[in-house]
């Protein structure tokens, strides 16, 4: 912009009215012929337009307005820069105007000079002039900014420099304008790429934290107010200290932010957020400026709090990986093995994981037909699980329960991570489960359960004729009574054994009942099963226990066609077992008591002559009052099993010379208890 300074101070130094100055009112150069015309020098001026600023022009050289006025002029014809000149009078007129202004506004001078202001400044009103014009201060100049409208009718933003002149009197503007459009285009994008840094501050997925060097808020984008649950006005002012415990201040404080301007670092601390929990932050910190001493440090954050956590249940899940007591194990899509834990170790009978790293997976695990199955499964569903066979180092088989999933990455297989369960036991378990749900455990034959899912099975045609045989032990209670339930679970199992011998492989035999035993026979007709009772029936007779004979009563029954009910089959082979039991009941309980006295004589001497005695006092007591002779001999009978229930009484008791203690005392006088029970189970006594 060309300096106009000098003009100014020149023109303001020398005081212009009428009274000193040639230009006055009275003199015909005028201040209004001045700059009525393209020369400032009117017409009527005896200097020619050819050299307004001769040396020879007694006007230029006598007034100095005249001289300031013709060296703008000169000045204008010589300077190449582009800013615009205009003279404009007090009410908008432009009075007089240089050639880069008809350039700049496409118009001619001649056309200029009939317009006012109002036509090339659009935002200038008639209002806006009048107050502007009256607060202008002769000889300062004003700055402003508007526009002007060229002649096509285009717009370009300008800076106008504005100075009021006064010449005889009279008030007139001297302004420069310049072309602003580049810098206006320059400040624009300046304030775009402040716009832009605004809005990628508040946008950007770090956290921004301005401190000053109280460490007191200045300012943060949202992302950082969100990562502590604020708002961005609640944080302003707030200490860092609200957010950190001590030692993280004084780390901050003290080494971190010593040093150069440059200073930087990074840590993860813990900040405390709005609601009280916890936030781990990353934290890069750059001091602002050490020579400021109001600046502080500008912290950017990025919340990895969830990494952390992550990465802590990461550790979790590697720990458990590690301690689990499932054997797992990292294989290659080649079957080698990467990784094991120490369960593997153990359960796969290895001693160390170097052992067994890059075997193949088919030296600790059987790949039968299952196991195929399943790898195709697992490469088809991602996961596969199923019963298969571990083998260990010296070629030990067992049972394994195998889980397998696919490891992937970016969706292609990339491994495969099997976990294994040791099911040895789990499966002896299940079977020893499963045999006591189907058998008895007393005799090891099958239940009644499994038993009548057996004879649903088997009653169909093609197991015709089918034939029931049903077992009841003889006198077990009595047994019971009076050598206790052991002795009688042992006539049991006995029981069980001699059937089971007799009886074919097919055959299924169960335990029915307490005492009470079953026989399917499939594809048997009647003469078969008898068969079989008969060999059973001698084998019990010729067996006994303690001196004691096993007495069974069997009966039976054939289903020969399918219309016949197996039901009424069963009841039939029943009314045959009850019938042989009554038959066979008089001489079997005879014998067993026979056996109890010849049981309780061996057991003590003492008690064998006590009860001779005890007889023949009785015999003489029942013919002193007459007692008929049937009476005289249940009297002695009586006489004679007075003491049976001693038979439960262990011989070692009944013998003993010394005194009985308080527990063989107590048992000793069980002993009538135990002789009516068995009276009782025997009624023929």
């Amino acid at each position: 912009m060309i300096n106009f300074n000098k003009y100014i101070n020149i023109i303001s130094n020398n005081t212009i009215n009428t009274a000193a100055n040639p230009l006055s009112s009275a003199d015909p150069v005028t201040a209004a012929n001045l700059l009525s015309s393209a020369d400032p020098v009117s017409s009527a001026n005896p200097v020619s337009s050819a050299d307004p600023v001769s040396s020879a022009n007694p006007v230029s050289s006598a007034n100095p307005v005249r001289r300031v006025l013709s060296d703008i002029e000169e000045q204008y014809r010589t300077d190449t820069i582009a800013e615009s000149f205009f003279y404009v009078g007090k009410n908008a007129e432009i009075i007089n105007v240089n050639n880069p202004a008809q350039i700049k506004l496409g118009y001619t001078k001649e056309e200029l000079l009939k317009m006012h202001l109002f036509d090339i400044d659009p935002l200038l009103t008639k209002k806006y002039w009048l107050e502007f014009w009256e607060n202008l201060k002769e000889g300062s100049v004003k700055l402003i900014e508007s526009v002007h409208r060229k002649k096509d009718g285009t717009e370009f933003p300008v800076e106008i420099a504005i100075n009021l002149l006064k010449f005889s009197g009279q008030d007139y503007i001297f302004a420069t304008v310049a072309d602003i459009t580049e810098r206006k285009r320059s400040e624009a994008g300046i304030r775009e790429n402040e716009e832009r840094y605004k809005s990628l501050v508040e946008k950007m997925f770090e956290g921004m934290w301005v401190l000053d060097s109280g460490f007191a808020t200045k300012f943060v984008n949202p992302r950082m107010a969100a990562m502590l649950g604020y708002q961005t006005y609640e944080m302003a002012g707030m200490p860092l200290t609200d957010f950190l415990d001590e030692s993280s201040m004084a780390y901050i404080t003290g080494s971190l932010l010593k040093g150069k301007k440059s200073d930087k670092a990074e840590n993860i601390f813990i900040f405390t957020r709005k609601d009280g929990t916890k936030a781990f932050l990353q934290l890069e910190i750059f001091q602002q400026d050490y020579s400021d001493r109001s600046s502080g440090p500008i912290l950017y954050a990025r919340d990895v709090t969830e990494k952390i956590r992550m990465e802590e249940e990461l550790r979790l899940k590697d720990s458990a990986i590690e301690t689990s007591m499932n054997a797992i194990a990292l294989l290659d899509l080649s079957y080698s093995t990467i990784y094991t834990n120490e369960s593997f170790i153990k359960i796969f009978g290895y001693k160390n994981k170097n052992d067994v790293m890059g075997k193949k997976a088919t030296e600790f695990i059987v790949f039968d037909d299952n196991f195929q199955i399943a790898i195709t499964a697992l490469f088809e569903n991602g996961s596969a699980s199923g019963e298969y066979k571990g083998i260990k180092p010296d070629g030990t088989i067992f049972d394994i329960e195998q889980y397998a999933n696919l490891v992937k990455k970016d969706g292609k297989p990339l491994a495969i991570m099997i976990s294994v369960i040791d099911i040895t036991a789990k499966k002896k378990d299940a079977e020893r489960i499963k045999y006591l749900s189907f058998h008895d455990g007393l005799t090891g034959l099958y239940n009644r359960a499994y038993f009548e899912e057996e004879l649903k099975r088997l009653d169909t045609p093609r197991q015709l004729p089918l034939s029931f045989i049903i077992g009841d032990l003889n006198s077990l209670k009595l047994l019971n009574d009076s050598y206790g339930h052991r002795f009688g679970d042992a006539m049991i199992a006995r029981a069980a054994k001699i059937i089971k011998k007799y009886c074919r492989d097919e055959d299924v035999i169960a335990r029915w009942g307490g005492d009470e035993f079953v026989i399917l026979l499939p594809k048997a007709d009647k003469t078969t099963a008898e068969s079989i009772i008969e060999r059973i029936r001698k084998a019990c007779e010729a067996y006994t226990y303690k001196k004691i004979p096993l007495g069974i009563a069997l009966g039976n029954a054939s289903k020969v066609s399918q219309d016949e009910n197996m039901n009424s089959v069963i009841k039939t082979a029943e009314e045959n077992m009850y019938r042989r039991k009554l038959l066979e009941r008089k001489s079997i309980s005879g014998s067993i008591i026979l056996s109890l006295e010849a049981t309780l004589s061996e057991k003590s001497f003492e008690t064998k002559e006590h009860t001779e005695r005890l007889k023949k006092l009785a015999v003489k007591l029942g013919k002193k009052l007459n007692l008929p002779g049937n009476q005289i001999d249940e009297l002695s009978l009586l006489a004679t099993l007075h003491d049976i229930g001693k038979v439960a009484i262990p011989e070692s008791i009944l013998t003993k010379e010394g005194r009985l203690n308080k527990k063989e005392w107590e048992l000793i006088k069980r002993h009538p208890e135990i002789g009516s029970n068995i009276a009782v189970s025997s009624p023929h006594i």
